[in-house]
């Protein structure tokens, strides 16, 4: 059973190879974009979770705080929305724009953080095709310039011929679907994200600042 399944894998490791080897010098680029953007998004896909960026433990104790509570423990302020909410308390003293000015500069610190990637994925579906492509017309460059040296071409070498040739384009193009699918969903799911934190953020600043009586100040 086990020399089964290690014939399995060398055959299918062998066609890989032969794949590969058919498509050109050009399927090594695009091989090493396949690997990172497959790295970027199971990257992503951890980084991304709602349960690490905003836990819900955090939501629940905003939502039921109130100014004259007591700051909960550390543990509780580590995950991207916690470090915005404490810097809330950290500079409560300072006028309530001044506050929301320092908050605004650390959640574009931490956007950015999320973002992290996203550019590199950006640049695979982008390249990927184009070196598909130029892998393609190289092919075809040197299927075409050495018919004058072949003789007796047949139509069904010359159409396998650049059907090999075209191998650099199909691979290209499936290196770059993915990643341009991957790159929008993670670039909505920050925005997202971006969005529930600063509404989070938006409820305590509310509650941290609430005039005692009447509306002292609009927030």
């Amino acid at each position: 059973m086990e020399t089964q399944i290690h014939r399995r894998i060398y055959s299918d490791m062998e066609a890989v190879w032969k794949f590969l080897e058919q498509g050109g010098p050009l399927m090594i680029p695009i091989g090493i974009c396949s690997l990172v953007s497959l790295t970027v998004i199971i990257e992503k896909i951890y980084d991304l979770r709602s349960s690490r960026i905003i836990p819900q433990v955090l939501t629940h104790w905003a939502r039921k705080f109130s100014r004259h509570d007591r700051l909960p423990n550390e543990k509780l302020f580590v995950s991207p929305a916690g470090k915005l909410i404490k810097q809330i308390f950290e500079n409560k003293q300072r006028p309530l724009s001044e506050n929301r000015q320092l908050l605004n500069t650390l959640g574009q610190e931490t956007q950015l953080r999320l973002q992290r990637g996203l550019r590199t994925l950006e640049i695979v579906t982008t390249i990927a095709p184009l070196l598909g492509l130029a892998g393609t017309i190289q092919g075809l460059i040197y299927l075409f310039g050495s018919i004058d040296e072949i003789s007796n071409v047949d139509n069904m070498d010359l159409a396998k011929g650049i059907g090999i040739a075209l191998m650099t384009t199909f691979t290209g193009l499936l290196v770059s679907i993915p990643s341009v699918i991957g790159w929008h969903i993670f670039q909505r799911r920050v925005e997202i994200l971006g969005a529930r934190m600063e509404s989070l953020c938006d409820e305590i600043f509310k509650k941290v600042y609430e005039p005692k009586s009447g509306i002292e100040e609009d927030i």
